[in-house]
């Protein structure tokens, strides 16, 4: 057997988009797995409070996006949200950013949504945030890392904590 410096190259189209996903990730079969995957699927389905309450607790940031299927099946602002999704994909392959679909009028009341059509950044350290701008892909994506709270900023950002990892290795939790 010969071991292999490097795959072939990956690509995914889409035809809705008109986007080319290149994969640049490791060469362990689980990440490549996990990144078609996301690309295939990038929206988490949001069905219960149960679901909501998992994935807002399991994740560090989390964008909900509520819209109402039944009125419009395809509305035109959750094709730009689908699109901001992938862009987050392309740009933070290896970060973890969920973006989160709920379609149930209860389960937004619970998340706390003004309505149909909205988007939420849910935060772990900070206040939610609902997003208030025009509904294009690109002002959802801007917004949305603008406001990224990511666990490693907030370390970086403790200079006593950074220098006492300068000396020694640390183990640190996120509870």
């Amino acid at each position: 057997r010969q071991p292999l410096a490097f795959y072939p190259r990956l690509l995914i189209y889409f035809r809705r988009l008109t986007e080319t996903f290149e994969y640049i990730g490791g060469l362990r079969s689980y990440e490549i797995i996990r990144f078609v995957e996301l690309v295939i699927r990038p929206l988490l389905y949001v069905s219960t409070t149960a679901v909501l309450r998992a994935v807002v607790h399991s994740e560090e940031t989390v964008v909900l996006g509520y819209f109402d299927f039944v009125v419009d099946p395809e509305p035109p602002e959750y094709l730009a949200y689908l699109k901001a999704a992938k862009e987050s994909l392309k740009k933070y392959a290896g970060d973890r950013l969920v973006f989160g679909v709920i379609s149930s009028g209860t389960v937004a009341a619970e998340a706390k949504m003004p309505g149909s059509p909205s988007v939420m950044l849910c935060r772990t350290n900070q206040a939610n945030l609902i997003y208030p701008y025009n509904w294009t892909w690109s002002s959802i994506y801007s917004w949305v890392v603008r406001h990224w709270e990511k666990h490693t900023d907030l370390l970086s950002n403790t200079h006593n904590l950074v220098a006492k990892l300068r000396w020694q290795p640390a183990l640190i939790l996120f509870l």
